[in-house]
């Protein structure tokens, strides 16, 4: 399991990204400067999914394999923050190792999903994946996560990250959408005994805010929802960071 480590403060912090067409760690150094809030009190580890994925791999065996990692780097105690299909991974560490776990944040995610094929946007992105449609996979999970006016800020570079996309990160991309098939964490969120946060827009088009907040009062945890922004609502506004790193430090 790849990861980069940055920040020089004392605090552990393990951010855990959702679903991606390339390797997360291909924009290290744009996600280290992104949360450069964090730098003087926290030392932050971004975890990629393992490499030797099997043909099955659901979200408890991700939540597994990256507790694993987190306790063969000496991690306890950490601030944990997922986002997407990384805030369920999250969810499941903090229900299965609540010693790994300080302060859980997660980001425009939710709990349950009984049948990804019937998801408007995973469905869609999975059978695009599935058939090799890879240019309209590429612009469809954009549009999707992205807001209109961000998208259409960076829809060049966006875009062109199609010439990046391998037939095995497509693979990849398919065993880990399928990982979210039929997941339902619901009844165990009240197992999570930190404190936790969730945040997410009211215009995610991934997920409804009624399933986010179904999430909230699963773990009766404290929320925040932006009025505008869309499912990626943790890339497009430095706000969010600075929410977060409120929390951590409170």
């Amino acid at each position: 399991m790849n990861y980069v480590c940055f920040g020089k403060g004392t605090q552990p912090m393990v951010i855990i990204p959702g679903l991606s067409l390339v390797p997360v760690l291909i924009f290290a150094d744009f996600i280290a400067e992104a949360y450069s809030v964090f730098e003087d009190g926290f030392t932050t580890y971004l975890f990629e999914r393992r490499e030797n994925m099997p043909e099955v791999y659901n979200i408890q065996n991700m939540a597994r394999d990256t507790a694993e990692v987190m306790k063969t780097l000496g991690l306890s105690d950490t601030c944990l923050f997922g986002t997407s299909q990384g805030g369920m991974i999250a969810q499941s560490i903090a229900i299965d190792y609540p010693e790994l776990v300080k302060k859980l944040a997660l980001g425009s995610t939710v709990s349950c999903i009984p049948d990804i094929y019937t998801e408007p946007a995973m469905g869609k992105w999975l059978r695009l994946a599935e058939e090799g449609r890879i240019s309209e996979l590429n612009l469809s999970l954009s549009e999707d996560v992205y807001s209109e006016e961000y998208f259409g800020k960076n829809k060049r570079g966006i875009l062109a990250m199609e010439k990046m996309i391998t037939q095995r990160d497509v693979e990849r991309f398919i065993t880990l959408s399928h990982g979210s098939d039929g997941v339902d964490l619901s009844g165990d969120l009240s197992r999570i005994k930190c404190p936790a946060l969730l945040m997410g827009s009211e215009k995610d088009k991934v997920f409804s805010v009624d399933r986010m907040k179904k999430t909230v009062e699963g773990m009766g945890c404290a929320s925040y929802f932006y009025k505008d922004y869309s499912h990626a609502v943790y890339d497009e506004t430095q706000d969010f960071k600075e929410r977060l790193l409120a929390f951590f430090n409170d």
